[in-house]
């Protein structure tokens, strides 16, 4: 019976403070009070974090001006490096020195890599280096011969040499045309035997030249 009146007053209490307080601070009083509390929970927390965030800035700042070893060389240089490759590539286009010769070798080789490299390669691959390396390789296969001509003194081969290799090329045909019908059995001679003529025509008359594994065998000719 104590025990029932002990908490019968602890309700009547309570019931008598929540009563007041409704009273004295109107029916939203309690939705206010845990939205107070919602703020200065939210509050202190917000503070806290920007307390730790401060604090841990000043102590990177410090300890990058403190202990932590400079930036390698070797970093900088790989940057740079990675710049220069970005920059759009130049090609020397110089070939033989002369601009109107230039200019159509250039087309050639960009009309030649359209047609027969870039349609397939890429399908493998977007590096322009390939490209670059066989463009290099062509120019300077060009500049190489263009150099060695120039090195060649072409009026007296024009009008001596090959004026002479033309005349001595008639002389032989006709030499080995004379033999075929000069011959004692009068059968007609077919061409592989007028090619065996030419050229037994030409040792007798260079001596040191016959061109005639060259010219007719396809074994020596591809080198087997």
């Amino acid at each position: 019976l104590i025990l029932f009146q002990n908490n019968l007053s602890r309700w009547g209490w309570g019931s008598l403070v929540v009563l007041l307080f409704l009273i004295t601070f109107g029916p939203f009083a309690i939705f206010y009070f845990a939205f107070y509390i919602l703020c200065s929970v939210g509050g202190g927390f917000v503070v806290t974090l920007l307390f730790g965030k401060t604090n841990s800035e000043k102590y990177l700042e410090q300890c990058e001006h403190s202990f932590l070893p400079p930036t390698s060389f070797g970093i900088n240089k790989c940057i740079e490096e990675m710049k220069e490759e970005s920059k759009p590539i130049k090609i020397d286009r110089r070939l033989t020195g002369a601009y109107i010769i230039d200019e159509p070798l250039q087309q050639i080789i960009q009309f030649s890599l359209r047609d027969y490299v870039q349609y397939w390669y890429y399908t493998l691959s977007d590096d322009e280096s390939f490209l670059l390396e066989i463009r290099q390789t062509l120019q300077n296969a060009l500049i190489q011969f263009s150099s060695r001509t120039k090195e060649i003194d072409w009026q007296p081969y024009f009008t001596t040499r090959i004026v002479d290799d033309f005349t001595t090329h008639l002389r032989v045909f006709r030499k080995a045309q004379q033999r075929i019908t000069e011959r004692d059995d009068q059968i007609k001679g077919t061409a592989e035997d007028f090619v065996d003529t030419f050229f037994e025509v030409e040792v007798e008359m260079e001596e040191t030249i016959c061109r005639d594994l060259v010219c007719t065998s396809p074994k020596d000719e591809e080198g087997i």
